[in-house]
């Protein structure tokens, strides 16, 4: 007889130890369409690890309710993007990315296959705006008789 809870998806029985932080499947996990994201403000936070407590610096989206927080890789891309390695300076717009990475475990040194969150290397580009049609003059009303028209 299969387990009743055996239809829930594992995320949902191993929890996040920072919930509040996004991670790559709340992007949609690996082969999620790029998002482009303002950042609307940054700063350093406490977060849990198995080790204890440690500071991360995190990025805050227009409209988003979770912070992404930044690994060192993470960090280098935004000083490039925003010429500053203050984290309260990085601002603006940029492309998040899901990849399939992996990394050795500290504990086991096994090598695990995991999807992350990285920040592409440049900047979006604003949409191009189609060009506006002209608009058609305005019309003049009839001049006067022996008055020349006005083209102002």
């Amino acid at each position: 007889m299969a387990d009743a809870k055996a239809d829930v998806h594992w995320r949902k029985v191993h929890r996040r130890l920072n919930e509040h932080l996004l991670f790559a499947e709340d992007l949609g996990g690996y082969g999620a369409k790029p998002r482009d994201v303002e950042i609307i403000d940054s700063g350093v936070i406490k977060v849990k690890g198995q080790d204890g407590d440690k500071d991360m610096p995190w990025l805050a989206f227009a409209g988003a309710k979770k912070k992404l927080g930044l690994n060192v890789g993470c960090c280098k891309t935004m000083q490039t993007l925003s010429g500053s390695g203050v984290v309260s300076d990085w601002r603006g717009w940029i492309t998040l990315i899901v990849v399939r990475t992996t990394y050795s475990d500290p504990k086991t040194k096994e090598r695990i296959e995991t999807d992350a969150i990285r920040i592409a290397p440049k900047r979006p580009q604003p949409a191009r705006q189609h060009a506006a049609e002209p608009t058609p003059p305005a019309e003049q009303p009839p001049a006067e008789p022996g008055k020349e028209p006005s083209n102002v």
